[in-house]
């Protein structure tokens, strides 16, 4: 489900969407299995390893651990009841809708602002290097944690009082689901504040990061080294340094490829919901395939693009299985 819109339930079940129905949630959560054992392995590998948990390391434990919970229980209690609602035969979750669904927006818009300040961390760590440990202290890193919930938890307690949206238990269909207030301004400012906003700033801060690179690199091509007789410490110094550079904008690019997928993945929903109202009018099943099985994806597929493109987090996954990488 994409959480800053409602889905439209205004056609019922019939005999023959069960198909359909049974197609969508066999899919998802099989999606939702796979990505859940991807996102335990990648969480194992991030944590066991000392040195994949020291600074960026700390943040990409905590998105990781951010995305298996939305994986493993907070999609799959969504889409279980959403099904359930489209299977009357199924008994009740009887889910709590208010505060389900306050945990449930909570911890999508706390991954979006983690994310984020990620992105914010690799501009730091790739475009001042020499300053990186100054700026990204412990204290600093712990604060990046922490700061995208308390942005959450204010971004979504107005909607607990009825300001803008509602939590509520949506019908014909009976399913939990955030409802917009009519005519309210905060009806707006939510997805901004909560999606919207923190995509725009990632492709700003990764814009600027691979600008400042190209630039960079341009300067050095044209810079003409002087031959000079460096001493052996020196050059031990120069190449920890090119090796700590290298292991930046390694994780830089993983993180813009993540970035880039979860935009694939966030953004078709809503947009398609606000250009082809009618799309979700007359094809009931498009709304869960594009607003829950896509946002899904894009929290299930992000181990992959560390798995595939670090050196580091494959020595480390091979370690942990007991496998000799290729």
């Amino acid at each position: 489900m994409n959480a800053t819109f409602p889905v439209n339930t205004s056609n019922t079940t019939t005999a023959q969407d069960r198909v359909a129905i049974d197609g969508w949630f066999g899919f998802t959560s099989a999606l939702g299995i796979c990505g859940t054992g991807f996102l335990l392995l990648f969480l194992t590998v991030s944590t066991v390893n000392a040195k994949l948990r020291k600074g960026t390391g700390l943040l990409i434990v905590h998105l990781t651990a951010l995305q298996l919970y939305l994986c493993a229980v907070s999609f799959t209690l969504a889409n279980t009841d959403a099904y359930r609602a489209l299977v009357p035969e199924i008994p009740d979750l009887n889910l709590h809708c208010p505060s389900f669904m306050f945990s449930h927006m909570t911890a999508i818009q706390a991954e979006s602002w983690a994310s984020l300040l990620l992105a914010c961390n690799r501009y730091v760590a790739v475009a001042v290097p020499h300053r990186y440990k100054e700026i990204l202290s412990k204290k600093v890193v712990a604060g990046m944690m922490i700061l995208p919930w308390i942005i959450a938890v204010a971004i979504n307690l107005p909607v607990c009082f009825g300001i803008g949206w509602e939590f509520l238990i949506d019908y014909p269909l009976h399913y939990c689901l955030a409802v917009p207030v009519d005519g309210h301004v905060y009806a707006a400012v939510w997805p901004v504040l909560g999606r919207y906003l923190p995509i725009v700033l990632m492709g700003v801060a990764y814009c600027a990061l691979f600008l400042h690179t190209g630039m960079r690199n341009g300067v050095r091509r044209r810079l003409v080294d002087p031959v000079t007789t460096s001493s052996e410490a020196a050059v031990k110094a120069e190449v920890r340094t090119v090796k700590a550079r290298a292991r930046h904008m390694t994780l830089a690019k993983i993180t813009a490829v993540s970035f880039l997928w979860h935009c694939l993945c966030f953004l078709p929903g809503p947009i398609s919901q606000s250009a082809f109202p009618e799309l979700y009018s007359s094809f009931l099943m498009a709304q869960f395939w594009l607003l829950r099985t896509l946002d899904l994806c894009g929290y299930a597929a992000n181990p992959v693009f560390y798995l595939a493109l670090s050196a580091d987090y494959q020595q480390a996954t091979a370690r942990l299985l007991r496998v000799t990488p290729a």
